[in-house]
């Protein structure tokens, strides 16, 4: 997918686009800590900024998966399967493109390194890593 380019993947509190059209981006984190495990973190938002270049199909479908330490599929409620237009290039050879993907409730069973993969078009653009640990008792 060399007509597509990712500009930046964060994981964070909120995010949002103005109506200017500036992206804001409100606590951006790599791990995640929780109390205890199992455990749902309530809401966290995954911003993906993509790039597309004028060649690039207009239609398309993003899909997101996230793996955990022991391999399995965390269960994404309801799951992330989006289709999206780019829109028409006029003198621009490049169409930014910020998604914001609220997530909910979702279920941590275990700590260690998680995987979250982005799929467009059946095709994975990219994989991030998030930690997840829990507080430790002293």
């Amino acid at each position: 997918m060399k007509d597509i380019q990712i500009n930046f993947i964060h994981f964070c509190d909120a995010a949002t686009i103005d109506g200017s059209g500036k992206l804001n981006i409100l606590g951006i984190f790599n791990k995640i800590i929780l109390k205890e495990i199992p455990s749902k973190l309530p809401k966290f938002s995954l911003v993906v900024a993509l790039i597309f270049e004028k060649k690039s199909i207009p239609k398309n479908r993003l899909e997101i998966t996230i793996i955990g330490p022991k391999k399995e599929t965390l269960d994404i409620k309801p799951p992330i399967n989006i289709e999206f237009l780019i829109p028409k290039l006029n003198q621009e050879k490049k169409v930014d493109l910020n998604l914001i993907l609220d997530i909910l409730n979702l279920e941590f069973k275990n700590t260690g390194h998680h995987h979250v993969k982005i799929f467009l078009n059946g095709s994975m653009i990219i994989e991030k890593e998030i930690l997840v640990n829990q507080i430790t008792k002293n």
